[in-house]
């Protein structure tokens, strides 16, 4: 994403990435889930800037999925994701049709941190990693 104008900014989908677009359902969401139980009560606030500071240093987290002519392709969000409250639901199709929305979804409640992923932005060692990254930055800032 080198552009210099924010909706210029844009990334093919990989080959794996490209099947995922068409096949997502209700009962298929192609989305995956990584939680963590900590210690103490998450602190919201500090959750929020750990994942503003970690979408910072990564910009391929902060996209949405977006139709073209032929194919799909990833584009670059003006917004971070924001921190929601983790709800004892299911996971939700991510994105979800028609709208412009992160791929992942950042949630927390009581001592437990969640982040859904859809398998469009990347698989299960990506989102460790991002994951992971999170972590260490909120336990940074707390």
């Amino acid at each position: 994403m080198s552009s210099a104008h924010p909706e210029q900014d844009w990334i093919t989908l990989d080959n794996a990435a490209k099947i995922y677009p068409t096949a997502f359902t209700r009962l298929f969401p192609v989305v995956f889930r990584l939680s963590a139980i900590l210690r103490a009560p998450v602190r919201l606030s500090a959750l929020q800037q750990a994942s503003d500071a970690l979408v910072r240093r990564c910009p391929y987290f902060q996209v949405h999925l977006r139709r073209g002519l032929f194919w799909y392709y990833l584009q670059r969000h003006h917004h971070t994701p924001r921190v929601h409250l983790l709800e004892r639901s299911a996971l939700e199709i991510l994105p979800a049709r028609g709208k412009t929305e992160h791929l992942l979804r950042i949630r927390a409640r009581g001592r437990t941190i969640a982040v859904d992923f859809s398998h469009i932005l990347t698989d299960g060692s990506g989102g460790l990693r991002f994951f992971r990254s999170l972590l260490a930055e909120y336990l940074r800032l707390c």
